[in-house]
């Protein structure tokens, strides 16, 4: 006897059931077929990840980059919305430990010596890397206003 299938079904079961075939890796990875995999078997080569997803990981590593700055940068919290913004970009880009290797920049932020700030940020190495995103950066922790270039939060994009 066969009948319809409504097609409702265990989910939490189906999740339960994958995580444990799969496994969980936090780090990319190929798997068994040379894909570029993540997560509990996310092919992100044929699959990749939605804009929701994107937005969901950059809110987190907002969030994670914030919780560095303020805990090993106390002062951070009183920069003021823009400088903040700027520090929290470049912890953000440069990954935390080459972050702490721009030490100049770092006491001059802290000593409120946004001009100096500023001109570390433009002598570094990054700025032959990203001279328009530094050029940006440099002038919003000078001036503690947003510098042209910058994105406005209405054009902003938003999740589907």
């Amino acid at each position: 006897m066969t009948g319809t299938y409504g097609g409702e079904f265990d989910r939490s079961r189906l999740a339960a059931d994958l995580r444990l075939a799969e496994g969980l890796r936090l780090k990319p990875y190929r798997c068994t077929q040379g894909r570029l995999t993540i997560g509990y078997g996310r092919n992100l080569e044929d699959r990749g990840i939605t804009t929701h997803e994107a937005l969901f990981m950059l809110a987190n590593d907002i969030q994670t980059c914030t919780d560095e700055l303020f805990r090993l940068f106390s002062w951070a919290r009183d920069v003021g919305d823009v400088r903040c913004r700027v520090l929290v970009e470049c912890l953000f880009v440069l990954g935390l430990p080459r972050f702490l290797g721009f030490k100049r920049f770092l006491a001059a932020a802290q000593a409120g010596d946004w001009a100096g700030a500023a001109r570390e940020l433009e002598d570094s190495e990054w700025q032959t890397q990203a001279p328009a995103r530094v050029r940006r950066l440099a002038a919003m922790i000078a001036t503690g206003a947003d510098a042209a270039g910058s994105v406005p939060v209405a054009a902003a994009p938003h999740s589907p």
